[in-house]
């Protein structure tokens, strides 16, 4: 019974077994070249993703296709490698395209399914390789270790076998060790095949020939890592001993390696051999070096010879004990037989030999004196001279030489041939000058010599020669026209002749001659002048010009004049600098409180616009003074209108100026009517039945005024906006009307006067009423009359009442006025008749007026009978009054201020220096001063001024008056009408003829003087 139990176990058992396997997993897939044909024989390996293990394996077939089966669920990295038609290996590829374990994509297999598409395209061939290294220290008794390296090239590779051919003669033993095992302990390379610790050359694996030349070691290298693939590095460290025979190299180690991939197939493996070099520590000898105790060029042949141990490789000279490197500049691979120095002299100089192996070896010195023959001629290293001259000794600006002993000798020829070192005229020193045959293009040569009579090439210099020309040139021909309205001023004509050549023609306004060095000439006679003096604008100017020529020799010609009158055009502006109305006004006609301009010439227009657009000179409107009001239009009655007045000047060129401008706020508040400060206020009483009843009256459009007296008309004057009554007051009140009418309305002043005979007496004494004074401090002075007088007041202007202090009958009280006018009110007031009132007016003017002397600029010279003096005066608050002292003695005519300018004739009636004194008064005593001297002076000659130095031109001039082919002007009749001389001094006759001339002529040239 049990055993029917046992075998049945044994029977379900192997039932399930299959069905075990089916519980696994399929993976499947294709394998390609480059070109997308199927490859077979193509290994596929499966590792768990560790990288730890092969778990399954497979291979394709023709179609290029594999399948592996019944692989356990889980996550695999798979390997594609083999090789191709030819036997070589393809790089090996990871699925997916990775390049190592660790980048590979892992794929899934599950249990019972199969992952399909594991495939790969097969890339290029690899390149394994197996080389050998070098050793450098190689010695007799030495060990040397060479290594040996695989490098893959991608393909899979699992086992080396590495074969070495040697010489046995040069080594006492050879032996592999595993790299990663040094001491051998584990006797494996890579795990793989046992080795020995050491080899000799009759140890197994090291086969040797049979005519013992050539000895052969083989070894095989398996992999053992995870992969089953060897990695790129070191599979073997080669040790080898070395004989004693071994004392040079190289050596050379052969090298051939053969290799499997895992699946057994055969791998091409390349290589390279080892070697093994000796250094080598031997310097080289120079055996004999060799120069001649003397010589006589730095040129020295020479007999050098050296010997090594393996071989010379360099040979090189030098003049420093110092050895020199191996590397250094300067070897020779060839035995040197001359050496050149850089100098003569006492020299030594040391050879040197150096090897292959850098070996440099001790130096052999030799010594030679080189003395050298002077074959070299000096050199001129410089040589100037002028490039013009006027004599034919010319200076030498710069003569040197050089050489290379020392130069002996100098010397200048006119020969472009070298002169002998014996040749006559060689000199110690350079000269200084050289004297050649004769003028024109010359050419010296300078040379030098030394002591050996070497003669140096020539430095050539080239000079002209010009003879100086003595003879000034002569101006043929010089005219401009008479007139003119320019600065630049047209040249009609200008010739000139010289005796060799006219090289520079030059214009200039003064009668003294220019230097040839002086600015402006120019080669050709100029067209045209440009005027530099003063020229006014708009008033005729005479202007002489003068002509000059030169020549090359820097002879200046005398002058040729003529004379231009310019009349400049006038373009410059008038200017308003002053040009104010008030800031409000009641009335359409405003009052200019301010308008004063200036311009260069004289301002002769004046126009008030309302347009900031500037108007033409030929506008209407314009007036020849300043107007004193201006009256808009289109004003609505009671409303504030701003309005801006716009004020222009002209002059008679037509020169309109800039505008200035002011500004008024107008309300139309009917007539003005403004009373004189005099005028008794409304409610005083006076005792005086006399009333001045005085003012003004102002409006837009016809005014009207009527005045009454309690009702009465009254009768009075009214002219030009002022009026004026006389009023007989009645005893009582006296109600006072006055009333005003005009375009905007009617203004009415009302004031009640009374008339009481028995008031106090009251006079003020001090100030006069309508006075001046320059003081700001003014004293009140006045009396009462009645004993019953208590009390008097004081009122200025707009301050408060004061009351005065009465000492007596009389009053004195210092008042602080305002400058310009002021109003004073006195009120006497009494216990039993009441209050008598006066009032008085004063203008304080503390400022001393402006004043300028315009014309002429003090002093003055002329030589007319009389001047004429013009200037302006102007004060801020009063009048001003011009009065004109000659000599202390005031003129019989003074002058009159007219819109602030004044002019007044002073008669010079003899040759003398007459002393001016202008001075300006204001109302109130201020003034200022100007003084200078007029001189009157016998006429000159000079047509322009009569006082200046005549010129050739005023001869001409006078010439042309004598002769009646010109008119002299009044002021020419006076300047040159000189002749005849009276006790050396000018006699006027009143005619300009052949005398004056002739004396004008004599003063220009010195003869006469005055």
């Amino acid at each position: 019974m049990k055993l029917r139990i046992i075998l049945m176990c044994i029977m379900l058992s192997l039932l399930m077994v299959p069905s075990a396997f089916a519980l696994g997993g399929n993976v499947s897939g294709h394998v390609t070249d480059a070109n997308s044909q199927p490859l077979a024989g193509i290994s596929v390996q499966f590792y768990d993703t560790s990288g730890t293990t092969i778990t399954k394996a497979g291979l394709t077939d023709s179609a290029g296709d594999y399948s592996v089966t019944s692989m356990t669920a889980g996550s695999y990295k798979v390997i594609f490698y083999g090789n191709n038609g030819s036997g070589a290996p393809y790089v090996q590829k990871w699925y997916n395209g990775a390049s190592s374990l660790a980048t590979a994509t892992a794929i899934t297999v599950t249990n019972g399914a199969t992952t399909s598409g594991i495939g790969a395209t097969m890339g290029g061939v690899a390149s394994p390789k197996v080389d050998l290294g070098t050793a450098t220290n190689g010695a007799a008794g030495a060990v040397v270790k060479i290594p040996v390296t695989i490098t893959t090239g991608g393909a899979a590779i699992s086992s080396v076998g590495v074969k070495i051919t040697f010489d046995p003669n040069k080594f006492d033993s050879v032996s592999f060790r595993d790299p990663n095992d040094p001491t051998m302990t584990s006797a494996t390379a890579r795990g793989a095949a046992a080795i020995a610790a050491s080899k000799d050359l009759s140890a197994e694996n090291i086969v040797v020939s049979t005519d013992g030349t050539v000895a052969t070691y083989t070894v095989g290298v398996l992999s053992q890592s995870n992969t089953n693939v060897i990695g790129d590095g070191v599979l073997l460290n080669l040790y080898c001993t070395l004989a004693a025979s071994a004392t040079s190299g190289p050596l050379t180690l052969a090298n051939l390696a053969d290799a499997s991939d895992p699946s057994g197939s055969a791998i091409t493996v390349a290589g390279t051999a080892g070697t093994i070099s000796f250094p080598d520590l031997v310097k080289p000898v120079v055996d004999t070096f060799v120069v001649p105790a003397t010589a006589t060029s730095t040129i020295v042949n020479l007999t050098m010879t050296a010997s090594d141990n393996i071989g010379v490789t360099g040979y090189l000279i030098t003049e420093s004990a110092t050895a020199p490197l191996a590397d250094d500049s300067g070897w020779s691979s060839t035995v040197l037989n001359k050496y050149i120095f850089g100098t003569e002299g006492a020299k030594t100089i040391y050879a040197w030999a150096k090897d292959a192996a850098g070996n440099v070896s001790l130096s052999k010195s030799a010594s030679v004196t080189i003395t050298l023959p002077d074959v070299a001629p000096p050199t001129v290293s410089a040589f100037t001279m002028p490039v013009t001259a006027t004599t034919l000794v010319v200076d030498v600006s710069t003569f040197t030489a050089t050489d290379t002993v020392g130069v002996t000798g100098y010397l200048i020829t006119e020969s472009v041939t070298p002169p002998a070192a014996s040749a006559i005229g060689w000199t110690s020193t350079a000269p200084t000058s050289f004297t050649f045959s004769a003028q024109g293009a010359r050419t010296a040569y300078a040379w030098a010599k030394d002591a050996a009579g070497n003669v140096s090439a020539s430095k050539s210099a080239s000079v002209t020669i010009s003879l100086p020309d003595a003879v000034a040139p002569s101006v043929t021909a010089f005219a401009i026209p008479a007139n003119g309205t320019s600065l630049t001023v047209t040249v009609s004509t200008f010739t000139a002749t010289d005796n060799i050549a006219v090289t520079g023609y030059l214009v200039t306004e003064s009668s003294t001659a220019p230097t040839a060095a002086t600015a402006g000439w120019s080669g050709t006679a100029p067209a045209s002048y440009a005027v530099t003096g003063n020229v006014p604008q708009g008033a005729a100017t005479s202007v002489t010009l003068y002509g000059w020529a030169k020549d090359a020799a820097g002879n200046v010609s005398a002058s040729s004049s003529a004379t231009v009158t310019l009349t400049l055009p006038d373009t410059t502006k008038p200017v308003v600098v002053a040009f104010s109305i008030p800031a409000t006004a009641n009335t359409a006609a405003v009052n200019i409180t301010t308008l004063t301009a200036t311009d260069n010439l004289a301002v002769t227009g004046y126009l008030l616009t309302e347009s900031a657009t500037a108007p033409a000179a030929s506008d209407s409107g314009w007036t020849s003074i300043p107007s004193t009001s201006y009256t808009f239009t289109g004003l609505p009655q009671g409303v504030a209108t701003a309005k801006t007045l716009y004020a222009w000047a002209k002059d008679a060129a037509g020169n309109v100026s800039l505008s200035s401008s002011a500004s008024v706020t107008i309300t139309l508040t009917g007539p003005s009517l403004v009373f004189n400060p005099t005028v008794l206020a409304n409610g005083t009483a006076t005792k005086n039945p006399a009333l001045n009843y005085a003012g003004t009256a102002t409006g837009t459009g016809t005014v009207t005024l009527t005045i009454t007296n309690n009702e009465q008309p009254v009768t009075f004057t009214f002219a030009n906006g002022d009026f004026n009554a006389a009023i007989l007051l009645i005893s009582g009140e006296n109600r006072l009307v006055a009333t005003a009418t005009d375009d905007n309305g009617t203004t009415t002043d009302t004031r009640v006067i009374t008339l009481n005979t028995d008031l106090a007496d009251l006079t003020v004494t001090s100030p006069a009423n309508g006075s001046f004074t320059k003081n700001s401090l003014v004293d009140l002075v006045g009396t009462v009359g009645a004993p019953q007088s208590t009390t008097v007041t004081v009122k200025l202007n707009d301050e408060a009442e004061q009351t005065a202090t009465l000492v007596g009958d009389t009053f004195i009280m210092q008042l602080n006025l305002v400058a310009g006018p002021n109003t004073i009110v006195v009120t006497a007031t009494d216990t039993v008749s009441g209050a008598h009132t006066q009032t008085v007016g004063i203008t304080s003017d503390g400022s001393a007026p402006d004043l300028a002397v315009t014309s002429p600029t003090l002093p003055f010279f002329t030589a007319k009978q009389s001047a004429v003096l013009t200037g302006t005066a102007s004060d801020d608050i009063t009048t001003p009054t011009v009065t004109v002292t000659v000599d202390g003695v005031a003129l019989e005519t003074q002058p009159v201020v007219t819109a602030g300018a004044f002019s007044a004739t002073i008669a010079l009636p003899t040759v003398k220096e007459y002393a001016v004194v202008v001075t300006v008064t204001d109302q109130s005593g201020n003034s200022s001063a100007v003084s200078g001297k007029i001189t009157r002076k016998d006429p000159s000659g000079n047509a322009t001024d009569g006082v200046s130095a005549p010129t050739i031109v005023d001869v001409q001039k006078a010439l042309q008056f004598a002769l009646g082919t010109a008119t002299p002007t009044a002021d020419e009749l006076t300047n040159m009408d000189v002749a005849p001389l009276v006790s050396s001094k000018p006699a006027p006759d009143g005619v300009i003829d052949g005398g004056d001339a002739l004396v004008i002529l004599e003063k220009v040239v010195g003869t006469v003087t005055w």
